[in-house]
């Protein structure tokens, strides 16, 4: 494993280590399953913890809060589930299921995990109306991806790529 060393010129991303959109898109369908399942795990974990203690009131609590606020509180609730999601993923991993599936990873310009201001901008940004259009932009850059100046790329491409650099770097160096 070559390291890399402060002194000598810095790797960046470029273009061709880019995921297609294809791979970006089943990243998307996966994550947005990923997200459902967890709703639906949420509540299967609310019940059994009801029926463990023997109490309703935490049901009954939830169910009133979304019936009396009405859509609002859904919106609210998937709001926060899909903001959770993402920066949690992101924030400690790099990548969420979709990516660990598709063998992708969100990097900054350097190849290396974005710091959490560009995760948490990066996953307001998704918030944006008609965002998932921008998809069908530019490849590989989505508006999340420009506005947070982060990169999905493909993973192994990317270590290989590094290596290559910092080793042809410290060849330089040692002649």
């Amino acid at each position: 494993m070559v390291t890399e060393n402060p002194d000598l010129e810095v790797f960046r991303i470029d273009s061709s280590l880019y995921a297609a959109n294809g791979r970006r898109f089943v990243n998307f369908a996966i994550d947005v399953i990923a997200i459902l399942f967890s709703f639906f795990l949420f509540g299967f974990c609310v019940r059994v913890f009801c029926e463990l203690t023997g109490s309703m009131a935490l049901a009954m609590f939830i169910e009133n809060i979304m019936a009396d606020s009405g859509p609002t509180a859904w919106l609210l609730f998937e709001i926060s589930a899909v903001l959770g999601y993402y920066v949690f993923f992101e924030v400690c991993f790099a990548k969420t299921i979709g990516k660990y599936i598709t063998k992708t990873r969100v990097v900054d310009e350097f190849g290396k995990k974005p710091k959490f201001k560009n995760i948490l901008l990066r996953t307001f940004c998704r918030l944006i109306p008609f965002e998932p259009l921008s998809f069908f932009g530019e490849p590989g850059k989505s508006w999340h991806d420009s506005i947070s100046k982060t990169y999905v790329v493909k993973e192994s491409l990317l270590v290989t790529k590094k290596e290559a650099f910092y080793s042809l770097k410290q060849i330089g160096q040692n002649l």
